[in-house]
């Protein structure tokens, strides 16, 4: 009886799947958040001739300034009322839907909505926007030590580079959080200077480093003490030698049906403690980053240019949480 709805079971939603595919194929719109300068019509994605000078001044303002930010600026204060933010016009100026294309898990579907933008237009903006698209590399940075690492610790946002001269007598590398001075949404207005930032680095790392070494090896300790494998067993066990007894009908229905809905509970409440403890335990390399608790590190990182400062930041941090205070906060790959 087992068998006959588990194959029922699979069956359904082979039919299913089938349906969908067949209403995606037909331009029919199932689901998802309908993005601005269209609509739902009649179960069919059309223009929203309210909203499509949204789009349109979008691909503009790419196509005028070659910037991402300016443009999430100028669209920003034209259309306050729709509290835009960087992301969600980053997404504006990829969503090919714009041009009529629908992305599905079943391929693209040409001509699934009226286009907006023309397909040249499209792909001169996709072009750009990965020929400017900021690469993790020092050769890419303009020559900052921390362009990418640094987020302001008031909105979240990355703080990127304010000034470079090349005379090397002169050179002075700042730091500025973009969503205050591109869109004044943030209040912190401090020019960071990477000097210091360097400087306040290298007293705090040591510090913070063995801390999150600390951290690490308590919860890998204790991660092992409360491994969950041998209960999720003993549950699954039940649940199998519970099937056996129905199929040989031993059990009721009811008695059936109300064991299963307790162990599958307890097997989900297992595995949700399981993963939370995986996912406090991140995989790293412990010997790599207690070399770094070496006595001479200070001393061989003062030796290093500024292109070798960069690749040793970028190997052991993810990004560094910055206040107005130069207080950080430090967080390791």
């Amino acid at each position: 009886m087992l068998s006959v709805a588990e194959n029922e079971s699979a069956q359904t939603s082979e039919r299913i799947r089938s349906v969908f595919k067949t209403k995606v194929e037909s331009k029919e719109l199932i689901s998802g958040k309908i993005p601005v300068g269209l609509k739902r019509q009649d179960k069919k994605l059309v223009i929203d001739e309210d909203k499509k000078q949204v789009i349109l001044d979008a691909f503009q303002f790419y196509k005028e300034t070659t910037s991402a930010y300016q443009t999430f600026q100028k669209l920003d204060l034209k259309y306050p009322e729709l509290q835009l933010n960087y992301m969600r016009v980053y997404r504006i100026l990829t969503n090919k839907l714009y041009i009529g294309v629908k992305k599905t898990r079943y391929g693209d579907i040409e001509d699934f909505c009226p286009a907006i933008i023309n397909k040249i237009d499209f792909e001169n903006t996709q072009r750009l926007l990965n020929k400017n698209a900021r690469k993790p590399s020092a050769e890419n940075s303009g020559g900052y030590i921390f362009q990418g690492l640094l987020k302001c610790s008031e909105c979240g946002y990355r703080l990127g580079g304010k000034f470079y001269s090349k005379n090397p007598e002169s050179s002075r590398y700042y730091y500025i959080c973009k969503r205050h001075h591109l869109a004044m949404k943030c209040s912190c207005s401090v020019n960071f200077n990477e000097v210091k930032i360097e400087k306040i680095l290298l007293q705090e790392f040591n510090i913070q480093l063995k801390k999150y070494i600390s951290d690490y090896e308590y919860k890998e300790k204790h991660f092992k003490e409360i491994d969950m494998s041998k209960e999720i067993s003993s549950v699954e066990s039940k649940l199998s030698k519970l099937k056996d007894l129905y199929v040989r009908d031993l059990i009721r229905i009811e008695d059936y049906e109300k064991d299963y809905k307790e162990y599958v509970a307890q097997l989900e409440e297992l595995y949700k403690q399981q993963e939370k403890i995986e996912t406090n335990i991140p995989d790293i390399n412990l010997e790599t980053l207690k070399s770094f608790l070496s006595n001479d590190f200070n001393l061989a990182y003062n030796s290093l240019s500024r292109i070798e400062k960069r690749r040793i930041w970028l190997s052991v941090i993810d990004y560094i949480a910055i206040d107005k205070d130069y207080n950080m906060e430090i967080f390791f790959i």
